[in-house]
């Protein structure tokens, strides 16, 4: 049975990226990013799906798929649980993030940004290691 915080997980987070090297514009990276973690969420490549979160979000998607009951563990496994949950909804939702977002929908304070997604919901990501990360992929707040 899926639950709301994973189809949150799974559309929402699923769908975020790594950093991009050699924009001017920080906002681009962080939405280059953002597209990475979309893209592997619908590629359901987990291993540069996980390659987009920070380690508390990481974190997040292992605690989400213990909740299940699976007895998965680690990253990449536990993407793959997350993918077999997430739905044609789901994967519309991260396909239309993906392909709307823009730097208009990035708000920067440092090396933290918020990227507000079509639906309101707003994805968390950090920059670490000059590569911009999702914070929070469960996208839980608006």
């Amino acid at each position: 049975m899926r639950g709301p915080s994973l189809t949150v997980a799974a559309s929402a987070a699923l769908f975020a990226g790594c950093g991009a090297a050699g924009s001017d514009d920080p906002r681009q990276a962080v939405v280059e990013a953002f597209g990475v973690h979309q893209s592997a969420l619908l590629d359901e490549d987990a291993e540069t799906y996980c390659g987009t979160l920070t380690a508390d979000a990481e974190d997040e998607i292992l605690a989400t798929v213990a909740g299940l009951g699976r007895g998965i563990s680690g990253c990449e496994k536990s993407a793959e649980a997350i993918f077999e949950f997430a739905g044609k909804r789901e994967r519309r939702r991260v396909e239309r993030a993906r392909e709307e977002v823009t730097t208009a929908d990035v708000r920067l304070r440092g090396r933290r940004a918020s990227v507000t997604l079509p639906s309101g919901r707003v994805l968390d990501m950090r920059q670490e290691d000059g590569e911009w990360l999702v914070a929070d992929p469960s996208a839980n707040r608006k």
